[in-house]
């Protein structure tokens, strides 16, 4: 199962929906509940990619992840959970 700690870290350093998290250390879960979310999915299956995109289009709004700069943001984050040890 994908490390649903080490994912919520690299989504607060993304900071894809803009809140703050990234500069504020008591904000560090604040992408908690969404990377538990998507470790579920692909736990079932799912790519990574789609699995984040459907979690956020539900917590958020349709499409909020469709921006080159959020697209960009997901496939780092992809690549550092590829490179990932464990």
């Amino acid at each position: 199962m994908m490390d649903v700690e080490k994912l919520n870290q690299l989504l607060c350093q993304a900071d894809p929906m803009h809140t703050g998290c990234a500069s504020e250390p008591d904000m560090h879960d604040e992408y908690w509940s969404q990377a538990r979310d998507a470790a579920d999915l692909t736990a079932q299956g799912m790519p990574l990619r789609q699995a984040l995109e459907q979690v956020f289009e539900e917590w958020f709004w349709p499409g909020c992840l469709a921006s080159e700069r959020c697209q960009a943001l997901l496939a780092d984050i992809e690549r550092q959970l590829a490179a990932a040890p464990g």
